[in-house]
């Protein structure tokens, strides 16, 4: 199992990838570090890209995410959180996080493909940041 993160600056994006299996501990750690990451800005919207994933993760799970993301939510104040999978069960479970993220401040929408998801969250960002 593997949850990964790297930090666009100039996109204003958070990428995190999850490929094998996932267990909501290791999904926090990774969160953690890159709210902590000298490179983060509050505000910064994140792409969560499951297209790799083996296993698919619990209501639990996801339900602890959406508490993660309340307990810090000065953090995510604002943020868009763009989700990509193209496996039925692993949107199913993002279609439940965009519902218990009503509460958490966020705007959660889920995506089948990678790039549509990518230049939503750019379509965001453009107003407030335009492209180089």
């Amino acid at each position: 199992m593997a949850i990964t993160y790297r930090i666009d600056s100039g996109e204003r994006i958070v990428y995190i990838t999850t490929t094998g299996e996932s267990n909501f501990a290791e999904w926090r750690e990774t969160m953690l570090t890159a709210i902590s990451d000298p490179a983060y800005r509050q505000g910064f919207n994140f792409l969560s890209d499951r297209s790799g994933e083996t296993d698919v993760p619990d209501p639990e799970f996801t339900r602890a995410a959406s508490q993660f993301i309340q307990q810090h939510r000065d953090e995510f104040e604002g943020v868009k959180w763009a989700a990509v999978s193209s496996n039925a069960a692993v949107y199913g479970a993002q279609r439940l996080f965009i519902a218990l993220s009503a509460a958490t401040g966020i705007t959660v929408q889920a995506f089948r493909e990678y790039e549509p998801a990518r230049q939503w969250l750019l379509g965001m960002n453009a107003e407030h940041h335009p492209p180089h």
